[in-house]
C-alpha cells in the first residue's frame, strides 16, 4: 500500500473511528492501528483470518507471535527508531500463515497520525504481500552467486560443498546434494543446515546406515 494510501487511511480515522474500521475489515490488505506509544490496539480481519489469532489474542501477543524468529530483532529495532525519532516506518519481514504453517514475506509501512499540536496520537500500519516479488529476488541472487562459485570451484566435491552452503544461506533450511554414478548408484556428496549440529547428527547417521547399491 502506498504512502498516499496511508494517507487516506489516516484521514479516515480522523473523521470517524468506527467509519475506519469498517473500512479498514474491507480491504485485502493487512492494516493495523497503534497508540502513540506504539501499542497496537486494532488488527484488521484479512491479518487475523491469516494469523490464526483471535483479535484478543493477536493484541495481548503483539507482532512478536507474528514475524519470523530470524526477522524480529531488525524489524523491532527499525520500529522502535522510527517510535523514537516519529518518522515512518518500513520494513520487510516474514508473518506466519496459521492454516498453511508457512511463512510469506510482507512489507509493512507505518505513518505517525498528529494532533493539531504535533504530538503523535496514532500510528497506522499496513502490511502488503510480496512473497513472489522476493523469492524470485532471492533466487536470482542465488543463481548470481553460485555461478561465481562454480567456476572458481576445483571439483565436483567443492562444487556440492558451495551449492549445499549457499542454498541455506539463501532460501533453505536443508539441503542435501546427492550423486549417481553409472551404475545407479546413489551417494550424499554434501549436505547443510541452519544448525551445525544437525549436520553432524546426519552425517553419523549416513555414516553408520551407509547408502548401499540396492537402495
Amino acid at each position: 500500500m502506498s504512502e498516499l494510501e496511508l494517507n487516506s487511511l489516516a484521514k479516515a480515522l480522523e473523521a470517524d473511528a468506527a467509519g475506519f474500521r469498517m473500512f479498514a475489515n474491507a480491504l485485502p490488505n493487512f492494516v493495523w492501528l497503534a497508540r502513540g506509544d506504539g501499542t497496537v490496539t486494532f488488527f484488521n480481519d484479512p491479518l487475523l483470518n491469516y494469523t490464526g489469532l483471535s483479535e484478543r489474542d493477536a493484541l495481548e501477543r503483539g507482532f512478536g507471535a507474528l514475524i519470523h524468529p530470524q526477522d524480529l530483532e531488525q524489524a523491532s529495532e527499525g520500529w522502535r527508531e522510527s517510535l523514537r525519532l516519529g518518522r515512518p516506518y518500513e520494513a520487510e519481514y516474514r508473518l506466519r500463515h496459521a492454516a498453511a504453517d508457512t511463512y510469506r514475506w510482507f512489507l509493512t509501512r507505518a505513518l505517525p497520525v498528529r494532533a493539531e499540536r504535533g504530538e503523535i496520537t496514532h500510528w497506522i500500519g499496513t502490511a502488503t504481500d510480496v512473497d513472489a516479488q522476493r523469492r524470485a529476488s532471492e533466487i536470482l541472487d542465488f543463481v548470481i552467486e553460485a555461478s561465481g562459485v562454480f567456476a572458481s570451484a576445483t571439483s565436483v566435491k567443492d562444487v556440492c560443498g558451495e551449492f549445499a552452503r549457499l542454498a541455506v544461506q539463501r532460501f533453505a533450511d536443508w539441503c542435501f546434494v546427492v550423486l549417481s554414478d553409472p551404475a545407479a548408484r546413489f551417494k550424499v556428496a554434501a549436505l547443510s543446515h541452519r544448525d551445525p549440529r544437525r549436520v553432524r547428527y546426519i552425517e553419523q547417521f549416513l555414516h553408520k546406515y551407509p547408502v548401499g547399491e540396492d537402495d
